[in-house]
C-alpha cells in the first residue's frame, strides 16, 4: 500500500501581483490622498487669510479718509485716537500678509522632502522587500522604515539603491537592525537614517 503526503498543500497558490506591489500601491495612494486633503486645506485658509486682508485694507482706506477729514478741520482730539486705531489695523495686516506667505512656501508646508523621498522609494523597488511602515520628519532630513525581507542579502543592495537618489545622497545610514520573524520564512528590518550636517 503507497501513501502520499502533500507537504506543500498549506502553501496557498501564489498571487500573481506580489504582495509589496500592492502594499506600495496602496502606500502611494494614500499619500497622494493625504497630499491632496493638505493641500486643499492650505488653499482654503490662504484664500480665508486673503479675504481677511482685504478687508483690513478697505478699513485702513477708512481710517485714512477719516483722519484727513479730521485734519482739515482742526479736530485733534479724535485725531490720536483714529492713528492708534490704524496703526492696529496695519500691524495686523503684516501679521496676516506674513502668515499667507508662510503657507505659500512649499518649504513651511513640509511637503517637499517628502515627496523626493515617496519618489524615490517607489524608483528604487526591489522584489522581496516589503515596507511596512515609513516615516520621514524635519522636511526629508531624518528617516526611517522598516518591514520584512525574504533574503537578507538583499538589504545591503538596497542601502547601496537609494544612495543612488537624490532624496538620500546625503543620508547617513545610522541604524539598521534585522531579526527573524516568529513564522521563520521572513526576516523583520529596520533603517534608520539622517542628512549629514554641515
Amino acid at each position: 500500500m503507497n501513501q502520499k503526503i502533500d507537504f506543500y498543500q498549506r502553501f496557498g497558490k501564489e498571487n500573481l501581483i506580489p504582495k509589496s506591489v500592492l502594499i506600495l500601491c496602496m502606500s502611494w495612494l494614500s499619500v497622494f490622498f493625504i497630499y491632496g486633503v493638505w493641500v486643499s486645506i492650505l488653499m482654503a485658509s490662504q484664500s480665508d487669510l486673503l479675504e481677511e486682508l482685504t478687508a483690513s485694507k478697505r478699513q485702513n482706506n477708512q481710517l485714512v479718509q477719516e483722519i484727513n477729514v479730521m485734519a482739515q478741520l482742526g479736530r485733534s482730539s479724535g485725531l490720536s485716537a483714529l492713528s492708534q486705531q490704524l496703526q492696529m489695523f496695519h500691524d495686523k495686516r503684516l501679521k496676516k500678509q506674513r502668515f499667507v506667505h508662510l503657507l505659500q512656501d512649499p518649504m513651511y508646508s513640509n511637503l517637499n522632502g517628502f515627496s523626493d523621498v515617496m519618489l524615490g522609494l517607489s524608483r528604487q523597488h526591489k522584489e522581496g522587500v516589503s515596507l511596512k511602515r515609513i516615516e520621514v520628519t524635519d522636511s526629508g532630513s531624518i528617516f526611517s522604515m522598516t518591514g520584512t525581507v525574504r533574503n537578507p542579502e538583499d538589504i545591503p543592495a538596497y542601502v547601496v539603491r537609494l544612495g543612488d537618489e537624490a532624496a538620500f545622497a546625503n543620508m547617513v545610514f545610522e541604524k539598521l537592525l534585522i531579526r527573524e520573524t516568529k513564522l521563520g520564512q521572513e526576516l523583520k528590518f529596520e533603517i534608520r537614517s539622517q542628512s549629514k550636517r554641515g
